[in-house]
C-alpha cells in the first residue's frame, strides 16, 4: 500500500521533542482538537481536550473542556489587540 499521507510534519515533531525537553512533565496545554498532535504524541503533555469525536464513546461529556479552550483563545485573541 503506497500513501503520501504523515502523521506530522518534520517541524510538529521538533516542536513536540522542544516541549518534552523544556516544560515541566505536569504540563498541561490548550490545543486545537486534533486527534494527533505534538504535544502529547511526541513531547508526552496533557492537554485539556484533544479529539472530542472519541469522548463520547468513553461516556466523557467534553463540552466543559471545549469551551474552556474555546474562552482561551478567543480571551488570547482579544488581548492582544488582534480582533480590532
Amino acid at each position: 500500500y503506497n500513501s503520501n499521507w504523515t502523521a506530522m510534519s518534520v517541524d510538529e515533531r521538533k516542536a513536540g521533542e522542544w516541549i518534552a525537553g523544556n516544560t515541566l512533565q505536569k504540563s498541561v496545554f490548550v490545543t486545537g482538537e486534533s486527534h494527533i498532535s505534538p504535544v502529547d504524541a511526541v513531547g508526552g503533555r496533557l492537554r485539556v481536550i484533544g479529539y472530542a469525536g472519541w469522548t463520547p464513546n468513553y461516556g466523557i461529556d467534553a463540552s466543559g473542556r471545549q469551551t474552556f479552550a474555546r474562552q482561551a483563545y478567543c480571551s488570547l485573541w482579544t488581548l492582544s489587540g488582534l480582533n480590532r
